[in-house]
């Protein structure tokens, strides 16, 4: 299968295929069992899954409430990184860690999507316990302006 750019798969392709396409290209660069895209409303509290590489797992389903936690206070609140590698550490911030850990999956970094200084949404990347270092963060931050790419897009989607 040729490669495809992510410049041109977010300038002529639906968001779903180009969050797909983009998932395409965080696999070769590192570990990555699940990849999800989540825009948020702090306003609100809310949180939208609008891109899954998993959907029967992890549907897109309208909009959920997050708790208010360590992952929530260093997410949402200071807008940096949050990386857990063991099962353990998910299940102290996340309620679905059964369903995490049932996809062989115990490790995640979650890089919040900032634009002029608001959280717009979050980038979610979750692989096999261990796998993420400071190698893997630095990588996963170089498709940082796609990540901004597909959550500006879905909000120009939506139409606001």
């Amino acid at each position: 299968m040729q490669s495809i750019s992510l410049n041109s798969a977010f300038e002529t392709r639906p968001l779903a295929q180009a969050c797909e396409v983009l998932y395409q290209h965080l696999a070769r660069a590192c570990p990555v069992g699940l990849f999800t895209l989540s825009e948020v409303d702090d306003e609100r509290q809310l949180a939208t899954r609008v891109y899954s590489s998993n959907e029967i797992v992890y549907p897109l389903s309208g909009t959920k409430s997050y708790p208010q936690n360590a992952w929530t206070d260093k997410v949402i609140r200071d807008k940096q990184i949050f990386v857990a590698n063991s099962l353990a550490a998910i299940k102290d911030v996340f309620f679905d860690y059964e369903t995490i850990a049932a996809l062989g999956l115990g490790a995640v970094i979650n890089l919040p999507v900032i634009i002029n200084k608001q959280l717009i949404g979050s980038a979610n990347i979750l692989a096999a316990e261990g796998q993420y270092g400071p190698a893997q963060i630095n990588t996963l931050q170089q498709f940082y302006p796609w990540f901004t790419s597909a959550l500006l897009q879905y909000s120009l989607d939506k139409g606001i």
